[in-house]
């Protein structure tokens, strides 16, 4: 039960384990997101500071991170993007704004509302689209940006995450990924002005590919999990182990399986381990499972393997 728990908690968009909806200070400030430039964390903040009559707040500016703010109550907005003017309209619940990294946002309201802010890593962006596009997306992307048009699905998601935070729950983690992924395919897939590159024929796109296989590769002695190889790619679990097979014909955990079998082969031909050595070797747990699955992929068992080769 526990490594369920804790593969829902490597998810490399969410949250850090422990960690909740940040009351933001000032408008569209989020601490981790601002002071941390490296981290590849998705945050979440909340803004509901009250103002009588209309007041004018200026984002701060994010050189790595998408900013989607999604209103929780009905207002009057005048937005402008880098002194341009995008918005002036009564946006209503749901209504959402993305700005993208280095975008200079500043907005005029009329009366105070409740927003959620989403602060979205450049990595975790390309990711989503090219998972939804099937192709490769240059690094640079345009998203859409709906400056303030109503969506009250996009609202009815954002509040279902917002709530989730104040549940006791130990699989709160994996509620709010299947949350995330709506909300990211939800923004991404409604318009993106992409920049292609070709298409993604054969499931993952190459560099993904490599990294997965060297990083099983390098670990075959370890207890790795799905949710391990996938955060290594880059990828959620959900999407990784989809994209891989298509890309090789075989399930993450059968290939796995098939690597260590191979390095198992290679060490009982060469004959200097003990087969319990070379079981632990090659990442099982017993060598009564080493043997079982090694018969089952090969047709005979490791012994017999070491005989016919020695």
């Amino acid at each position: 039960m526990s490594r369920i728990v804790e593969s829902c908690q490597k998810h490399p968009t969410l949250p850090r384990d422990g960690a909740s909806i940040e009351e933001e200070s000032s408008w569209r400030w989020n601490t981790k997101a601002k002071l941390n430039y490296e981290q590849s964390t998705l945050e979440i903040g909340r803004w509901k500071k009250w103002h009588t009559g209309t007041h004018e707040l200026i984002a701060p500016i994010y050189e790595n991170h998408y900013t989607v703010e999604v209103l929780l109550g009905e207002t009057y907005v005048d937005c402008f993007s880098d002194q341009k003017h995008i918005a002036g309209k009564l946006a209503g619940f749901g209504s959402t704004q993305v700005a993208a990294p280095s975008q200079k946002i500043r907005c005029r309201f009329d009366r105070s509302t409740e927003a959620i802010h989403l602060f979205i890593p450049r990595p975790t962006i390309l990711a989503v689209c090219e998972e939804l596009q099937q192709r490769n997306c240059a690094e640079e992307i345009a998203i859409f940006d709906p400056c303030f048009a109503t969506d009250p699905t996009m609202g009815r998601l954002i509040e279902a995450v917002a709530g989730a935070y104040s549940l006791n729950d130990a699989f709160i983690s994996c509620y709010v990924e299947s949350l995330m992924v709506a909300i990211l395919a939800r923004m991404v897939g409604v318009r993106s002005d992409l920049i292609i590159d070709k298409p993604l024929n054969g499931g993952l796109v190459k560099w993904r590919l490599r990294r997965a296989i060297d990083f099983i590769e390098e670990n075959l002695q370890e207890n790795i999990t799905l949710s391990d190889i996938a955060q290594h790619a880059g990828l959620s679990r959900m999407h990784f182990a989809a994209q891989f097979r298509r890309a090789t014909g075989l399930t993450p955990h059968n290939f796995l399986t098939l690597r260590r079998v191979e390095r198992a082969k290679r060490l009982l031909s060469d004959g200097k381990l003990e087969i319990v050595e070379i079981s632990a070797d090659v990442g099982f747990h017993s060598q009564a499972y080493f043997t079982s699955v090694f018969r089952k992929t090969t047709g005979t068992t490791p012994s017999c393997w070491r005989r016919s080769t020695s």
